[in-house]
């Protein structure tokens, strides 16, 4: 049961914002590639987001998958599905030029997670789409789920309206992440509208650390201190 007075985590980014917009809200990358997060601009990002979102005909309780090799393009989108109340499914995002098993993962994922489309950046997608083009021999390896592809990276000025999803109680998935045990059984671990629930500055910093950089092996339990295993 939600406590009375919950503050959700997007309401909670859209009050901090209007009141110090400059702030920091959190970093990303490491070492020399460190960057700040303004308050402002995630809040401002996470609408241009949810905004295209709603447009494409997404809502609470869709999932997609969101495959970024960069931390902060990562953070803008995974904020744009808060706000529309859209389940993120993060994916380790595949080399295309040096994909393994990479591509083929994210299509069990793609499978499993009951995703309907994926979110990206531009970049990531012209060099998916130049690899498939120049795949002439058809090699499984390289097989993009199919699913359809939206940038995020690209998108102009939100409309104008706030888009702030309220859930339905606090536990209600925000993020899932799907990954292989010991047996190869796939599973799912979740963290709540619940557990992000309060500071935002706590909640992006934790998801922002979380993020599954290419060199994150596919099989390893997300870590975190919100996630919480899913029967």
């Amino acid at each position: 049961m939600t406590p009375i007075g919950t503050t959700w985590i997007i309401p909670a980014l859209r009050k901090a914002a209007t009141a110090e917009p400059h702030s920091i809200l959190c970093m990303t990358g490491s070492g020399k590639g460190h960057r700040r997060v303004l308050t402002g601009e995630l809040d401002a990002g996470a609408q241009r987001v949810a905004a295209r979102l709603r447009l494409r005909g997404f809502g609470p309780g869709d999932r997609l998958l969101l495959v970024y090799r960069d931390q902060r393009d990562y953070l803008f989108a995974l904020a744009g599905c808060l706000a529309a109340g859209v389940v993120a499914v993060p994916v380790t995002a595949p080399d295309p030029f040096s994909p393994g098993t990479g591509f083929a993962t994210l299509g069990a994922i793609a499978d499993v997670s009951g995703a309907t489309a994926v979110l990206t950046t531009a970049a990531y997608d012209r060099a998916r789409r130049l690899r498939a083009a120049t795949d002439l021999l058809g090699e499984p390896e390289l097989r993009w789920p199919g699913l359809p592809c939206h940038r995020t990276d690209t998108l102009r000025v939100a409309t104008g309206l706030t888009i702030a999803h309220e859930p339905a109680s606090g536990a209600e998935p925000a993020v899932m992440r799907f990954f292989t045990d010991f047996m190869g059984q796939w599973r799912r671990t979740a963290i709540t509208h619940g557990e992000l629930a309060g500071d935002p500055r706590v909640a992006f910093g934790l998801l922002a650390a979380d993020h599954i950089t290419p060199a994150t092996s596919a099989r390893r339990a997300p870590v975190g201190v919100m996630m919480r295993r899913l029967a």
